[in-house]
């Protein structure tokens, strides 16, 4: 088991160039006996090969310890293509010590959390994790994932749930909220006075111009939400930190007090 097996290897196509055989060395994990007592080589190696991962074992793969590990947890299908938790548990065993933060900007379906709390388990850790999501339903299955492995496990631990407070993404809601034209058309004093508009944009311009404009009005309803959504400042979809004073955004005393102390301020 600790050592390696020589095998001589000989291309489908024939012999390699100077008419001889090559000797490539295999991990013996990756040869098996089939049912004719036959040996079975997992995984080609070509000579000039490069090599792009060492992470073959099974408990490796996206599918088994990704997909359907996800789905075992929550009881149906959830994020496509999750990684596997034991990759990215092995990955934090290399790279991580005990008493780490462990910071996750695009954590999908909550797999970093996952792989943390197993993790701590293992080795008596006691790392913490944040993790970062955009998309709403990436969100709740993320946050049910771990709730769900840490009531399975019995784990005595827990996790903070906080959200960003909106700004232009609200009004982004409020314009695929609108069912028609005219909505459209009345909503867009409300988006005009409470959101920001991309600097570009002459309001005025767009309100008697375009707004009655035939060639807009002829535009099929989704073209029209495009229309509009592309003058919200994409860059200004949640308040900032140094605008949380300003009494048009309406932050709450908690709010500020939970955000000044998440960054240690």
């Amino acid at each position: 088991k600790d050592t390696t097996i020589n095998i001589n290897v000989t291309p489908l196509g024939g012999v390699l160039s100077g008419g001889g055989v090559n000797n490539y060395t295999f991990n013996p994990s990756d040869a098996t006996k089939n049912n004719k007592n036959q040996i079975q080589i997992n995984y080609k190696v070509r000579e000039t090969e490069v090599i792009t991962t060492h992470w073959i074992h099974k408990k490796y793969n996206a599918i088994a310890s990704g997909t359907r590990l996800l789905e075992k947890i929550i009881g149906r299908k959830g994020v496509s293509y999750p990684k596997s938790m034991y990759l990215v548990k092995d990955v934090l065993k290399l790279m991580t010590n005990k008493n780490d933060i462990i910071l996750d900007f695009h954590s999908g379906s909550g797999t970093t959390g996952h792989a943390t709390i197993a993790l701590n388990q293992e080795d008596g850790g006691n790392r913490k994790f944040i993790l970062v999501e955009q998309l709403d339903e990436h969100i709740d299955i993320c946050i049910e994932r771990n709730q769900k492995v840490l009531e399975q496990g019995n784990i005595n631990s827990s996790f903070k749930y906080l959200e960003l407070s909106k700004w232009n993404a609200n009004a982004k809601n409020e314009i695929l909220e609108c069912k028609n034209i005219k909505e459209l058309q009345n909503t867009f004093e409300d988006i005009y006075e409470k959101y920001q508009i991309k600097y570009n944009v002459n309001v005025k311009q767009f309100k008697e111009n375009v707004l009655n404009d035939t060639k807009f009005l002829e535009l099929q309803f989704d073209e029209q939400q495009q229309m509009f959504l592309d003058i919200i400042d994409s860059n200004q979809m949640y308040v900032n930190y140094s605008d949380m004073e300003d009494k048009n955004h309406t932050i709450t005393d908690t709010d500020k007090d939970i955000t000044t102390k998440f960054y240690n301020l």
